[in-house]
């Protein structure tokens, strides 16, 4: 299956942005900037509004729209925008594989039971329009460009290069623990009632309400009819996952040397 993911990397117009977007990220990078390293669903975006909820003025309600303005990512142009929390380092998201340029940086990597990441990124990748991917769960896991292998791959190159991991999963079971540890690794300046209140402005129920209040990125980016916060669960996609599945899951993780979750 072609997606129009991979019409576009052999167009040197979106090669020639995607190489000005990394030499100009790569330029601008700090030694103090934190690297917050996530496959895609593996909770960056819950993980970025609880933190955009700690830092922020809490006069108002979030959108979509401001958390991406505000909250970096590596080859993004949201980079190259003035940082305005001034007495706390800046976080970046990235979904790269681990490059040697941020070695000097504190690093975070994010995980998820692989199975559960490939159903959620199932949901994701049928709506994102810019992905031109309509397929079952079979031909995602499958995928050179979103697949099981490429989880294992960037896991593999970020696991022994990270300080902390934080599983999605820990996140579900007790979020207050979990950001507050993550706070507490990070040395910022908040207590664990900062913690609490974030963690309470950062519900399913406030995350859906700021995407009703969201424009441009759900607008122009997604089918009309996606949902961002769907349930928050542990489970769903270990229970998706078929025989053929988990036997390519298994040898996946044989091959790569994957002991996170159990199997």
């Amino acid at each position: 299956m072609k997606t129009s993911y991979q019409f576009r990397k052999y167009n040197p117009i979106w090669i020639g942005a995607k190489a000005y977007l990394w030499g100009r990220s790569l330029a601008s990078l700090n030694s103090d900037d934190l690297i917050f390293a996530f496959h895609p669903k593996t909770g960056s975006t819950w993980v970025r509004i609880f933190f955009y909820n700690l830092f922020r003025d809490k006069s108002n309600d979030f959108t979509f729209d401001e958390l991406n303005q505000t909250m970096p990512e590596f080859g993004n142009k949201s980079l190259f925008k003035r940082w305005p929390f001034q007495n706390v380092p800046r976080i970046i998201k990235t979904h790269q594989p681990y490059r040697s340029f941020f070695k000097k940086n504190k690093k975070i990597l994010f995980a998820r039971d692989p199975r559960d990441t490939m159903y959620s990124y199932l949901h994701y990748a049928n709506a994102k329009k810019a992905f031109g991917f309509s397929g079952d769960l079979k031909d995602l896991v499958y995928s050179q460009e979103f697949g099981l292998e490429q989880y294992m791959r960037f896991y593999q190159s970020w696991v022994d290069k990270a300080e902390l991991i934080i599983k999605y999963e820990e996140l579900i079971a007790d979020q207050t623990e979990t950001f507050f540890k993550l706070v507490q690794t990070l040395e910022l300046p908040f207590s664990r009632e900062d913690v609490i209140e974030a963690v309470e402005l950062s519900s399913i129920e406030k995350t859906r309400k700021a995407q009703e209040k969201s424009e441009k990125y759900f607008q122009y980016g997604f089918d009309n009819k996606f949902i961002f916060a769907r349930k928050g669960q542990a489970g769903d996609g270990v229970a998706q996952f078929s025989s053929e599945l988990n036997i390519y899951y298994s040898k996946l993780r044989n091959q790569y040397n994957f002991n996170l979750y159990d199997f």
